[in-house]
């Protein structure tokens, strides 16, 4: 049989009695009635998170002192409110939630894991959760994941999504991302018997560049004389983000970085939208001189880092100014 507590008030301190006569401070009684309510927290917030799951069998019941201790305590003192939990102000556990490839590639496989740490020696891990949440729209949950079987809860598109689950760590992939994932924000829940814990990330999604094309001037060969100009255009195919195009002059066929970078007479780029990608052009005016016959004009472009593409070279046959006579008299 449980002690029954009698508070005792008297003129010089506060203290309880037990029906065996022994005593407790001020200080011990605020101590044993804070750890009553700790306990009847953790039991109510974990028989809540069993009644929120499917398959586990039904949550325990709680006492009727149990429920009484609850309604002192209020409702929020259990699941937090406002977006803050007040059951446990400081948590132990760390969750750490990051992608492979960065960035992520259009029509490539992405992976989310989410590593954690700090777990107590009583605490096991019940449920996790991937959620995502499109600009100006409502939070989805894309699949929650029965622990510690590493089971679906429900259905998971298995032809979009592979999940997987170690020590440590869960993992969440994408078998074929899209660009239309670009700025989602992924967000990992882990449900746990004292707690629950979230964290997330925002998934940049780039397009590369297929291919940069030379589109002015027309001819496979640019003949110019000295001293004139003459206008080269360069145009990228669709990407995301938007390609940085550079030009160069270059010895032989093949463009490379290797030759010499043109920056002057470089216009602004002009971006046009097609599709949801970015097609970027860029302007060259190109003053020739007697000394730069026999090479070429050349772009390169790209907008992934590592990933550059060039267009074919346009060779300069560059001639000089023709001279004229005028007044010369035949003797």
């Amino acid at each position: 049989m449980s002690k029954t507590h009698t508070i005792v008030l008297t003129p010089m301190c506060y203290t309880a009695r037990t029906l065996d006569n022994s005593c407790r401070t001020i200080e011990e009684c605020t101590k044993k009635i804070s750890d009553i309510k700790t306990d009847v927290k953790r039991r109510e917030r974990r028989r809540r998170q069993l009644s929120s799951l499917t398959g586990v069998g039904p949550a325990p019941k709680l006492e009727d002192w149990d429920d009484k201790m609850i309604n002192l305590i209020g409702d929020s003192a259990i699941g937090g409110f406002a977006g803050v939990d007040t059951f446990l102000i400081k948590k132990a556990v760390t969750l750490n939630l990051n992608y492979t490839p960065i960035p992520a590639l259009e029509n490539s496989p992405v992976t989310l894991t989410c590593s954690y740490t700090g777990l107590q020696t009583d605490e096991t891990i019940i449920r996790v959760s991937w959620e995502v949440k499109a600009l100006n729209e409502a939070v989805e949950i894309k699949g929650r994941i029965l622990m510690p079987a590493c089971t679906a809860i429900g259905v998971i598109d298995t032809s979009l999504y592979r999940f997987s689950c170690g020590l440590g760590y869960f993992t969440w992939t994408f078998l074929n991302v899209s660009r239309n994932s670009d700025q989602h924000m992924w967000r990992n829940t882990i449900a746990t018997t004292l707690n629950g814990y979230e964290t997330n990330t925002t998934l940049n999604v780039q397009v590369p560049i297929t291919a940069v094309s030379m589109t002015a001037p027309t001819d496979s060969t640019v003949t110019i004389n000295a001293g004139d100009s003459e206008t080269f255009k360069c145009r990228t195919s669709g990407g995301l983000p938007q390609a940085t195009i550079k030009w160069f002059k270059v010895t032989g066929d093949t463009c490379s970085q290797s030759g010499t970078e043109l920056t002057s007479s470089v216009s602004s780029p002009s971006v046009s939208v097609v599709d949801g990608l970015k097609q970027v052009e860029s302007t060259l005016i190109f003053t020739a001189t007697r000394t730069q016959n026999g090479l070429g004009i050349c772009c390169t472009a790209s907008n992934v880092a590592g990933m550059q593409r060039v267009s074919r070279t346009k060779p300069l046959d560059v001639r000089s100014r023709p001279w004229y006579q005028i007044g010369v008299r035949a003797t």
